[in-house]
């Protein structure tokens, strides 16, 4: 991976991670004091089935794997860099 791409890589990552802390912090407060407020739709998906994986929250979810993309892309394992396309592509579709 080049310089470049890596260093996009690492701004995205970033980012989504930045998104998924404040997703994670909704879910962490009461659903009246959340951005959307109580007739915001929130809940509803705060409810729905796909909003947890395995019991955990989808945001959290979000933030280890971010975290992971930034740890891996400043990495000078080989090993580790080489799961590096694959994971950002995973983090993408996700």
């Amino acid at each position: 991976m080049s310089r470049r791409a890596a260093s996009a890589l690492r701004g995205f990552a970033l980012i989504g991670f930045a998104g998924s802390a404040w997703l994670a912090a909704q879910y962490a407060v009461p659903p009246a004091l959340g951005a959307c407020g109580l007739e915001g739709g929130c809940n509803q998906v705060r409810a729905c089935w796909v909003a947890n994986a395995f019991g955990v929250p989808l945001p959290v979810l979000g933030l280890v794997g971010f975290a992971f993309l930034q740890v891996a892309s400043m990495s000078g394992r080989g090993r580790l860099r080489r799961w590096l396309p694959m994971a950002a592509v995973a983090a993408g579709i996700a």
